[in-house]
């Protein structure tokens, strides 16, 4: 069957990308289509930028692909990003990846996209698609509260302890699940202590934790927390 699609790194699943997710369920309930996410792991920045041992990010790839779901895409494909990938052309992998081996038909292209070594985007992204025999929509920019979104925006909001502000812009509580904070990967808010919520399925209560060096010890409940409980963090209380 034919797939409407976009393609992109998607970290947050934040307000504007679900602006293009639900481009996306529209065109494909018109069109009788099933619709995708082709998006990448790791980050593009962590193999081609020496400066991203700074970069944290707002999701795990689990977490991703389960937001992106619950917006109700049917198919979330995951391409290991190499360097071999970074060096093709918008064209080659729209034709070579997106048409032939996920069958697109339609390729829903948000404002700042940009694809392709020549990272094209806006109209030119577009005539490229189109060559290859796609039809193509793109979603202007959503903003929140006449605000700009984007997963960058998020990350500072989110270090500077402002969550209330970040989940406007997310569209959801940004939450970080126990333990995902061990591989590096995951961004938290700068060292201090914070007032959190714990949630463990349909439980939650409120709590104290500390952030420091990229770890969080949750006070009086460390030993009773387990890897599927989520810490959502509602204020700073003061800074280390």
């Amino acid at each position: 069957m034919a797939l409407v699609a976009a393609t992109g790194f998607f970290d947050g699943v934040h307000s504007g990308h679900r602006a293009v997710l639900r481009e996306i369920i529209r065109l494909a309930s018109e069109t009788g289509s099933e619709s995708g996410i082709v998006t990448f792991w790791p980050h593009p920045r962590f193999l081609l930028e020496s400066a991203s041992e700074d970069l944290r990010l707002l999701n795990t790839l689990e977490e991703k692909t389960d937001l992106i779901r619950e917006c109700g895409i049917r198919h979330v494909f995951v391409i290991p990003f190499t360097k071999d990938l970074s060096r093709m052309t918008a064209e080659d992998f729209i034709s070579e990846i997106l048409v032939k081996e996920y069958h697109l038909s339609t390729l829903v292209i948000g404002y700042d996209h940009r694809l392709g070594r020549e990272k094209l985007s806006g109209q030119e992204l577009k005539a490229v698609a189109e060559s290859c025999g796609l039809g193509v929509s793109i979603v202007e920019e959503f903003e929140v509260a006449a605000s700009h979104v984007s997963s960058t925006v998020i990350r500072s909001l989110i270090g500077d302890g402002n969550f209330s502000r970040a989940s406007e812009l997310l569209g959801y509580e940004w939450s970080v699940r126990y333990g995902d904070w061990a591989e590096g990967l995951k961004l938290l808010p700068s060292d201090g202590y914070y007032r959190i919520r714990l949630c463990d399925g349909g439980h939650c209560s409120e709590a104290e934790c500390a952030v420091k060096c990229n770890s969080i010890r949750v006070y009086g409940s460390d030993e009773c927390l387990k890897p599927e409980t989520r810490i959502i963090f509602l204020e700073r209380i003061s800074e280390n």
